[in-house]
């Protein structure tokens, strides 16, 4: 039940719900910093959305050429058609069963041609039955100006060439095992030597169930069977 305080409230034609403060409401609308290479972050333009950026950065934020909800306007962007790959087309070869057809590939697995059986007849006026109602064919016909949508492609911008700069660059992190973890492995190395096999198999100090391979990988790590001998 309501207490009389909220009654009179409710009945109040003064009383205000109480607001966030200038500062609470200006953190609500307040950008997330961009998490990212320092060459992202100076090209960053605030102003504009993520799809956008990314496109005027020469980024993909998906690899799905369509876009589910519609497209935006992209801005500064001046993009180049991409000539779509030649579909090869079905060719009807006597010889194959009706309804059946064969693939054709190249040594690289690529589909070359593809080849179909004869249409069927007609048993009354020995005519080729339409395409359309072909057992073979539901669809109907093939479409023979079908080709996949040429997307446009923005060259190469001067933050794509950075951030390949940069991956050209990378340097391998070293692991290394913790302190706790090479005691362990210096107790599993003293019962049972090199005998990974053993090791996986011992109930009470393999506490965690490590398989060979990993126990393996860990030892590797760890510097190898020379540094875990005591």
């Amino acid at each position: 039940m309501a207490n009389p305080r909220q009654r009179r409230k409710a009945r109040s034609s003064t009383y205000k719900a109480v607001s966030q403060s200038r500062r609470a409401s200006k953190n609500l609308k307040k950008q997330p910093p961009i998490k990212g290479p320092k060459a992202i972050q100076d090209a960053w333009d605030r102003k504009k959305t993520l799809k956008q950026n990314y496109a005027a950065l020469g980024l993909m934020g998906s690899m799905h050429t369509r876009s589910s909800g519609g497209s935006e306007p992209v801005i500064g962007v001046e993009a180049e058609m991409i000539e779509p790959e030649a579909i090869p087309m079905a060719t009807q070869v006597p010889g194959i069963p009706k309804g059946k057809g064969r693939i054709i590939r190249d040594a690289d697995g690529n589909i070359v041609d593809i080849e179909l059986g004869e249409p069927h007849e007609d048993e009354k006026g020995g005519s080729l039955v339409d395409d359309e109602a072909s057992s073979s064919q539901p669809w109907g016909k093939p479409m023979e100006d079908w080709g996949a949508e040429a997307a446009p492609v923005a060259p190469k911008t001067e933050v794509v060439r950075e951030l390949e700069r940069l991956s050209t660059n990378v340097v391998k992190v070293p692991r290394v095992a913790s302190m706790h973890e090479v005691a362990w492995l210096r107790s599993l190395v003293a019962l049972h030597g090199t005998d990974i096999e053993a090791m996986a198999r011992d109930r009470k100090n393999n506490v965690w169930q490590k398989t060979p391979g990993e126990l393996r990988k860990a030892i590797t790590k760890a510097g190898g069977f020379e540094k875990l001998r005591v």
